[in-house]
Parts: structure tokens; C-alpha cells; sequence
């Protein structure tokens, strides 16, 4: 049976409880992405602190977009991810679970076995390195406070 991950529309969680089985309501959950051309490199900047970083300071770098550090999903034996210098690598908004998987029947659904993996933020512990460096499993209603925050900046040549 295949399988496919695709990244939830913000806002569409409702449904989490039903599988979505009509191509009309399975739009509705899967987000829209565009692609550009750039004039020079794009890189996702990760401060693995709350603070949000700042672009490189060599005067041709210009922010995109700020948000929070993804490293990967896994369901069962199955994951994925981005390189963290992508810009897929910067989510613009934090989800527990950002992703919706399909399957080859036609359905979709948000699936229970489904783990996240997000880069902490150091600062939002009041611990030692040593202790930061545990798996941490953070509940759902302060997790967006302890996850690593991150920019998205685009370097244009024709600035001065």
C-alpha cells in the first residue's frame, strides 16, 4: 500500500478524528506551496533558542520568513525530513503535527503513530547541557514555546 506525506493546510486540524475520503475535502488539508526563482542562494538559519536569528550580517542577506526548527517525521519504519540549511527546514507555523498521510485507497487521514521531530530550544529548559541533551517529549499546550526558532533568508546580489 503506498503511502504519501503531505504538509497540513494551517487551521484544518478539525477533521483529525475521520478520515477525509472526497478529493474536494482532501484539498482542503493539504497545503499549497510555490516555487521561485531567486537571484542568488536561499538558507534556513536555526538559533535552536526561543529567539528568532537574524540573517547573515554581510549586508546582501534579506529575511523571508521567520518560524520554527522541523527536522523530521516518522511513521512506523518510514520517515523524512529536510537539510537543515533549507528553507523546509523553518515551518512559518508551529503544528504538533504538521503533516496529513495518504494512502493508495484514496484516503487520507492525520494517523496517531505519526512522530515529529523538532529542534529544542536550548534556553526554554532550566537545566544543563548534559540534561538538555535527553529525549524530551513536550506536552502539547507549551510546546511552541520550547522548540528552536529559525529564519528563512535570501541573499540578493544586487544589493549594495
Amino acid at each position: 500500500e503506498a503511502r504519501k506525506n503531505w504538509v497540513e493546510r494551517f487551521g484544518t486540524a478539525d477533521s483529525r478524528e475521520r478520515p477525509l475520503t472526497t478529493m474536494d475535502t482532501i484539498m482542503e488539508h493539504i497545503s499549497r506551496c510555490v516555487v521561485c526563482v531567486a537571484q542568488g542562494p536561499i538558507l534556513a538559519i536555526h538559533s535552536q533558542t526561543a529567539k528568532v536569528p537574524e540573517c547573515p550580517q554581510t549586508g546582501k542577506w534579506q529575511p523571508i520568513w521567520e518560524g520554527y526548527s522541523f527536522v523530521m517525521h516518522a511513521v512506523g519504519s518510514m520517515g523524512g525530513g529536510q537539510n537543515l540549511e533549507s528553507p523546509g527546514s523553518c515551518l512559518a507555523e508551529f503544528r504538533h503535527y504538521p503533516y496529513i498521510e495518504c494512502v493508495s485507497d484514496g484516503t487520507c487521514h492525520y494517523y496517531s503513530d505519526k512522530m515529529v521531530y523538532w529542534l529544542l530550544a536550548f534556553d526554554s529548559m532550566n537545566s544543563n547541557i548534559a540534561q538538555e541533551r535527553k529525549i524530551t517529549i513536550l506536552k502539547r499546550e507549551d510546546a511552541a514555546n520550547k522548540i528552536g526558532r529559525c529564519r528563512v533568508c535570501a541573499y540578493d546580489p544586487a544589493l549594495k
